[in-house]
């Protein structure tokens, strides 16, 4: 049986990528691009680094946002696409992003929120579910 999973990490500066999730952004955010990116590809690792960059590591919360994915998809995901971005001005977006395996029904879910720091968008949380309701309702 599949258990639902969720994790929350706090977020910090990345370097920008083209991401491969097609949606219908209003604004790109370069740092979400490079966790999606990473997370489609199922390196966790990059992902998980991308996103706590500055942030402090403590091997324990890591290897509980990491474990869960890598024994459950370990040839990352077939395709993703960003359903939804949500932006208040002045700076803070949020995006909702599903992330699909060919074969396997229902997607996992992941949701990242980044505020404006001197013009430059930082990404400040991520949660990850199976269960998609619970992600949405991190969207403020």
């Amino acid at each position: 049986m599949f258990r639902p999973l969720i994790w929350m990490v706090a977020l910090a500066p990345v370097v920008a990528h083209a991401g491969d999730c097609d949606g219908a952004l209003d604004r790109e955010v370069p740092a979400f691009e490079v966790a999606k990116s990473a997370m489609l590809e199922g390196d966790f690792e990059a992902f998980y680094d991308a996103a706590t960059r500055y942030a402090a590591k403590d091997p324990a919360i890591k290897s509980g946002f990491l474990d869960p994915l890598v024994a459950n998809f370990p040839d990352g995901f077939s395709n993703c696409v960003t359903v939804v971005q949500r932006t208040e001005t002045p700076g803070y977006v949020q995006e909702i992003t599903l992330f699909f395996i060919d074969g396997l029904t229902g997607p996992i879910t992941v949701y990242l929120a980044a505020v404006d720091v001197d013009g430059v968008l930082q990404p400040t949380s991520v949660v990850y579910n199976s269960d998609m309701d619970v992600v949405f309702d991190e969207l403020r």
